[in-house]
């Protein structure tokens, strides 16, 4: 009876014994994949190292990853695909900084000194500095400094910020000479030329103006020579109003020796600021002023004002070269009756 029961026991537990012993066929342990993956795609890889078609990531965005974005530091947002679990992960600038002015900390310009702009950022308190620019001075005249332009002396304009005290000075050009009547005159090479005195001051003013007294306006001149590419030279002086045949005599010389005349092809005239036509054809012979030592030639024509009038030269490609010792002759144009 003892033995019976016995076995009727141990038959069930055998049979549940058989049954976890099971480990099943061959095709379950082949059938078990694993997911792999790159930046793009995913794929199943069998036990036997076999895969499947790559297929695109099915990405969504996972609020509970990922760090926001601030004006302090960059952010970062976490996408997870809903099938093989694979997180891109993609950097977010940082936010503009919001700033508002520190009104106690900016400070303000004056025509002397330059102020400065404070600005801090309302989220992470960062300081952002702009330079201001100076202000204008507030000039008003001097008169107790001024100097009152003549026909000998330069004038003066000062003024002085009444902020700061800064003065300027500004030149007033001389005043015209009142002229009386000229007398005629003839230098030792047979030059022709006209004096005038000026009732005023009674300097001497001539038709002849020594080409020495010439301005380096460009600042590109060698001494003694006039040579360099592009200089610009120039007279200020006063004749009677009326038109002038212009002769400039000057010594030339060249690099293969001899003399030669002044090429005025290329140069550009000036007269009070306007350009000035002039005639190339006409050489020293035609205006009987040729020499063994000087060269000369009119090739333009001017109008004087009868005030102080400028008068420029320059060769903008080339150089002009010669010797500073010769003049400018100023022939009034004859009136024909």
């Amino acid at each position: 009876m003892k033995k019976t029961k016995l076995i009727s026991i141990l038959i069930p537990l055998l049979s549940m014994g058989l049954v976890g012993c099971d480990k099943g066929d061959a095709s379950d342990i082949k059938d078990e994949v694993k997911y792999e993956s790159d930046a793009s795609y995913h794929w199943t890889v069998a036990n036997d190292g076999s895969t499947s078609e790559k297929e695109k990531h099915t990405l969504a965005l996972d609020e509970s990853k990922g760090t926001p974005a601030t004006c302090a530091e960059k952010g970062e947002k976490v996408e997870v695909c809903s099938v093989c679990g694979y997180e891109k992960k993609t950097s977010i600038a940082k936010k503009t900084h919001n700033y508002v002015e520190d009104a106690a900390s900016s400070t303000a310009s004056t025509c002397k000194v330059a102020g400065e702009k404070v600005e801090k950022c309302s989220v992470c308190n960062d300081v952002k500095k702009t330079p201001l620019a100076l202000l204008d001075h507030t000039y008003v005249e001097d008169a107790t400094q001024a100097v009152v332009p003549t026909c000998s002396v330069v004038g003066k304009k000062v003024e002085k910020c009444s902020v700061c005290n800064d003065v300027k000075a500004t030149e007033i050009p001389r005043t015209a000479h009142t002229l009386g009547a000229g007398t005629a005159k003839t230098d030792d090479k047979g030059r022709e030329y006209t004096e005038f005195e000026c009732s005023e001051c009674h300097q001497t003013v001539s038709t002849k103006i020594a080409f020495n007294t010439y301005e380096d306006i460009s600042g590109t001149f060698a001494e003694g020579k006039i040579a360099k590419d592009g200089g610009k030279i120039g007279w200020t002086f006063q004749l009677p109003a009326g038109d002038y045949d212009v002769f400039f005599e000057a010594k030339f010389s060249s690099s293969s020796g001899g003399n030669r005349t002044f090429a005025t092809r290329q140069v550009v005239v000036t007269y009070n600021g306007n350009n000035v036509e002039y005639d190339t054809s006409k050489t020293a012979e035609d205006v009987g002023m040729n020499s063994s030592e000087y060269k000369a030639c009119t090739f333009f024509t001017i109008t004087a004002t009868g005030g102080v009038d400028k008068m420029t030269m320059q060769n903008p490609n080339y150089r002009l070269v010669f010797d500073t010792e010769g003049y400018i002759v100023f022939k009034p144009v004859a009136t024909v009756a």
